[in-house]
């Protein structure tokens, strides 16, 4: 999990982001800026924040967001799935570029689902889904069971994604 001296290390992270990658996470702003306010470790936050780390630097960047969003709950509830707080969690991943596609976010995947699995959560959804482009993330997604549920459009298609952990209580 995030500390608060993770703060200067996290703004650097975001800030070798390359735009492509930026573009792909839509959670927050990835600024050094909004980093150290992350790392303040408000105690009115509803996410765990864990980093992933090499050499003592980050290179990856994950979010577990347990209050359930307006916005995701109304697009799963017309494919009738009813989302809710703390028994669906919101993810968000981010890995540095020069990281991607080296079998780390699978490896980070196992450990994510594991941990959501011991804390009795129903669901794993992909926050704000996962672009129609990033064709790698689904099929990512795919290997560990995340099942397609349509999508939405904003500036660029986006497909929602759910992974069912428990059976509906």
């Amino acid at each position: 999990m995030i500390e608060q001296k993770d703060g200067l290390a996290l703004g650097y992270f975001f800030g070798l982001l390359s735009d492509e990658t930026k573009s792909r996470f839509a959670p927050h702003p990835l600024t050094p800026e909004y980093a150290k306010r992350l790392c303040i470790n408000e105690s009115g936050d509803t996410a765990e924040r864990f980093v992933l780390e090499c050499d003592r630097k980050i290179i990856g960047y994950f979010i577990l967001e347990y209050v359930m969003s307006v916005h995701e709950a109304n697009r799963y509830r017309q494919f009738g799935v009813n989302l809710k707080s703390n028994q669906d969690i919101l993810f968000a991943p981010c890995i540095l570029d020069e990281y991607q596609n080296k079998g780390l976010a699978s490896q980070v995947m196992m450990i994510l689902i594991q941990h959501a699995k011991e804390k009795r959560m129903r669901s794993i959804v992909l926050m704000g889904g996962t672009q129609e482009t990033n064709i790698i993330a689904k099929k990512l997604y795919e290997k560990y069971g995340f099942k397609k549920y349509g999508g939405y459009q904003t500036d660029i298609y986006n497909i929602d994604m759910r992974l069912e952990l428990h059976q509906s209580q």
